[in-house]
């Protein structure tokens, strides 16, 4: 897009639609990556510390089956909203504000990005 002169860096509108359109894209492939890796077989070795002979999504979910303690711990909403005034986020809105300029030219390049394929982002 560069080379071709149909993508300015320095544009925040241009910043903008490439990130409405990409990172969709991008979030699908990291998706299928954590499927692939957390249900991926990991053959039985000896002499090691974690778990082997097994998924990575059952090592976590049942560590008891592999002589292991389960370390998460459950956050309540009480705690997320003190970290929440202890950063400084109070005043931040989790509503996403799209300007009407930026939809448009959104529209022109694609109706519904996360819809792309991924083999179609390098044509």
């Amino acid at each position: 897009l560069i080379n071709s002169g149909k993508y300015d860096s320095t544009s925040e509108l241009h910043r903008k639609v490439l990130a409405y359109i990409f990172v969709p894209v991008i979030q699908r492939e990291l998706d299928i990556l954590l499927e692939e890796q957390n249900h991926h077989y990991i053959r039985k070795q000896r002499n090691v510390q974690h778990p082997t002979g097994g998924r990575p999504d059952h090592f976590f979910r049942c560590p008891e089956h592999y002589g292991s303690v389960f370390q998460g711990r459950q956050i309540n909403s009480e705690t997320l909203s003190r970290v929440k005034d202890e950063l400084g986020l109070e005043n931040i809105s989790t509503t996403v504000i799209v300007e009407i300029e930026l939809l448009r030219i959104i529209s022109i390049f694609v109706s519904e990005p996360k819809n792309i394929p991924s083999q179609d982002i390098d044509n």
